[in-house]
This record gives structure tokens, C-alpha cells and sequence, in this order.
């Protein structure tokens, strides 16, 4: 019964197995226990709409996801088409055939799945009893300095560090001034100040005005997603749009907050994937929603404390 289960899961797995718009590939279908290899989720309108499924760190029980390398558009030879690719590095620890069961995503509002794969996982061969060799007399190694002096060279390092050190204490005796006024100390800036100054920073450059349209979203998305790595420590650098946006509904940010944030990440996103070049008025839109919702999320000032004025 298991034979007939494995011939029939090989039977509909493929390198790229393709269900409509979408297709999944597998780099190796036949691996070694730990070794990686890739996994790439494809739809092949590169214009499309599309909610990713969301993949946390594994795909199954036996299948693990070492990296999501993000969603990338490829054009696809002859006909010149264009993709959205999001591929995936996994591996397995565990020997034997393994399924990967469907994915799930919604292209342009209607939900489509993947086609199941299969994936084999190798055990590293033990060696051979004709491998193994009998133990050997101890050799007597003659002296040699080079051998004696890696052995032993801390000891060097350690007399010479005492000298080095007794060479500097001389000198700065000798050339001691007297002392100097301590420099200020720098007055520690607020988060959503800081954030605040550099988003205006980045609206003084005028790139989206000059044509850099790419770069102006991507320095706009990175200064928020710094802001909320540090304000609620989440690594927002490190996720995607829609994983951010998942893991931020149980923040402390009510609806219209996280609506807003989507807003301005997803066009951002059009921009860097879809190469689509929003109005002039979307651009200035974005600096404005950037800025409302830093001053709307800044931490408050702390109060005094009133039992410290009451003694």
C-alpha cells in the first residue's frame, strides 16, 4: 500500500508543477539530509494582484524553510513574459520521501492551489568495515622550533604586551598635558523625532521629483519600518509587507493606524516589484501618511511622579 502511495505522489510531481496562473518548482527533488534547496512559488502575470501564502518556518513536519528570499519579477523567455517569483530555501532532517501539500494564493481575487510535490531526503552513507585501518606505533617527532614556537607563542605575546604597555605608560608620563574640559554630553533625541527629521530630510532631496521613483519608496519604507522595529521592537527590516502587517494586529495600533501603514507599504511595493510609477500626488500622499502616523504612534512624554512632590 505504501508502494502505491509513493508511485502515485511521484506520478503528479513534476520539477515545475503548474495548476492555472500559478506554478511551484522545486530546485532538487532529491536531496542529502540537511542539504538545502529552493522553492519557488510563480504566477505568470507579472502584473497580477496577488496575496502570498503566509509561510512561517516550516512547510511540514519533515520539511523546514531556512529563507524567504522575497518576490522578485523575472521576465520569462521566448515571449518575453513577465512573472512574480517568490522563492523559498528549504531543507529536511528527516529521511524519506516527503509531500508538499498545496499552496494557497488569491490571484487578482481568485483563490488558486499550487500542485502537490515530492520531495526525497537521502541518508549520508556510513562507511565501509574495508575503510577502517589498524592503529599505528607512536612516532617519535624530533624537535623543531617552528612546531615548539606555535605551541608555545602566547607566552611570547604576553611578554611583549607587558613591554608594549610599560612603553606607553612612559611616554604618555612624559607628555602628559593637563587635563581638558569634558566635551558636553549629547542630548538623547526622541524616536519619532529623529524619524520625523529624517523623513523631512528625505522630502528636502526631491527624488521622486527627478525621476527616482524606486529609490524615494524604498528610503520611505525603510525609515518606517526602522521606526517600528524600534518603538515596539519587532524586526520590521526583516519581514515582508504582509507579514508586518499580519504580526502588527496584535500591536498596540488601532485599525486606522494599521490600515495606513498598509497603504503606504503596499504602494511602495507596487513601485519596487511591479515597476509602476505612482502620481505625483500618491508620492506626496505617502510622505504626509508617513509622517501622521509617526506623530500619531510617538510615545508619550512620562509625568512626574506625584507621590515624589507630595514628601
Amino acid at each position: 500500500m505504501r508502494t502505491v502511495l509513493l508511485l502515485s505522489i511521484l506520478f503528479i510531481t513534476e520539477a515545475v508543477a503548474q495548476s492555472g496562473g500559478v506554478a511551484v518548482e522545486l530546485g532538487l527533488d532529491t536531496i542529502l539530509i540537511g542539504e538545502q534547496t529552493t522553492l519557488k512559488l510563480i504566477v505568470h502575470d507579472g502584473e497580477a494582484s496577488v496575496d502570498w501564502p503566509l509561510i512561517q518556518d516550516t512547510l511540514t513536519k519533515h520539511v523546514e524553510v531556512v529563507h524567504d528570499n522575497g518576490i522578485d519579477t523575472i521576465a520569462n523567455a521566448p515571449n518575453d513574459q513577465k512573472l512574480l517569483v517568490r522563492e523559498l530555501v528549504i531543507t529536511s532532517f528527516d529521511t524519506g520521501y516527503w509531500a508538499i501539500p498545496p499552496l494557497k494564493l488569491t490571484v487578482n481575487g481568485t483563490s488558486q492551489e499550487t500542485t502537490p510535490l515530492l520531495i526525497y531526503v537521502k541518508g549520508i552513507p556510513v562507511g565501509t568495515p574495508a575503510s577502517l585501518h589498524d592503529i599505528h606505533d607512536v612516532i617519535d617527532v624530533p624537535f623543531h622550533f617552528g612546531y615548539w614556537f606555535l605551541e608555545n607563542w602566547y607566552w611570547f605575546a604576553f611578554i611583549g604586551a607587558i613591554l608594549l604597555l610599560a612603553l606607553i605608560v612612559l611616554r604618555y608620563l612624559k607628555n602628559r598635558k593637563p587635563a581638558e574640559a569634558a566635551a558636553p554630553v549629547a542630548i538623547e533625541v526622541a524616536i519619532h523625532e529623529r524619524y520625523l527629521q529624517e523623513l523631512r530630510v528625505l522630502e528636502g532631496k526631491r527624488l521622486w521629483q527627478a525621476g527616482s521613483h524606486k529609490e524615494y519608496q524604498s528610503s520611505l519604507t525603510d525609515l518606517l519600518r526602522g521606526y517600528i522595529e524600534e518603538r515596539y521592537n519587532i524586526p520590521a527590516l526583516e519581514r515582508t509587507t504582509d507579514e508586518l502587517i499580519h504580526e502588527l494586529k496584535v500591536s498596540p495600533l488601532d485599525r486606522d493606524q494599521q490600515n495606513q501603514l498598509a497603504n503606504v507599504l503596499r504602494l511602495a511595493d507596487m513601485v519596487k516589484f511591479a515597476k509602476a510609477l505612482p502620481a505625483p500626488a500618491e508620492n506626496e500622499q505617502m510622505m504626509t501618511e508617513a509622517i501622521r502616523f509617526i506623530q500619531q504612534t510617538a510615545p508619550l512624554p512620562e509625568m512626574p511622579n506625584r507621590s515624589s512632590h507630595a514628601k
